[in-house]
């Protein structure tokens, strides 16, 4: 931690940020503590977007962006596919909160 306030979103030493390589291994050694898995922080930075993309389906334009991509091209070309699950259940819970509502107001008219 620093003695104060800090421009680093991961400080190091002495007001400095951590290197990447630090950080790296850090969220590694966490990561394999805290699952048993062995984790780089390339492969977390995939499991992020997988995570997210899960959370929000076609969310690409965010995704490209947290990853530094230059073209949403090359998000959706790693990505696509992954979250088709996921958005199978965004989609029936649309539909479902759609029926619902149209039922409702059916029975208030009725």
């Amino acid at each position: 931690m620093t003695d104060g306030p800090c421009p680093w979103l991961f400080p190091g030493r002495g007001n400095k940020a951590k290197s990447r390589e630090l950080f790296g291994d850090q969220v590694s050694k966490h990561v394999f503590k805290a699952t048993g898995l062995h984790v780089n922080l390339h492969l977390f930075r995939h499991v992020a977007a997988k995570l997210y993309l899960d959370r929000n389906p076609g969310g690409y334009e965010v995704c490209r962006r947290i990853l530094g991509h230059r073209s949403v091209e090359t998000t959706t070309r790693f990505y696509a596919g992954t979250e088709t699950a996921a958005a199978s259940r965004h989609f029936d819970d649309e539909i479902l909160k759609l029926r619902r509502s149209l039922r409702k107001a059916s029975e208030e008219e009725g």
